[in-house]
């Protein structure tokens, strides 16, 4: 899943808007929406957005199996 798919994803989940993310970082609703339709937000970014929404961003070798409720992220080829 792309990052920005997969973010779109777990705010859908949590029930949550766009807004109330913004007021979670502390920034507009239009940054948020800004960071969603980027393809590849930079990492400090993504970070915070993953940690306000319960996620963590984790380094883990390919064979390692994932938990049922992780998300694999790609990338999209600018």
């Amino acid at each position: 899943m792309y990052v920005s798919d997969a973010l779109r994803s777990i705010i859908s989940k949590r029930n949550m808007t766009q807004q109330m993310v913004a007021d979670e970082l502390g920034v507009s609703q239009p940054a948020v929406a800004s960071v969603l339709s980027v393809g590849n937000p930079q990492t400090k970014v993504l970070v915070r957005l993953l940690n306000i929404l319960g996620y963590k961003l984790v380094a883990i070798p390919k064979d390692t199996p994932l938990p049922s409720d992780a998300i694999e992220l790609e990338t999209h080829q600018d």
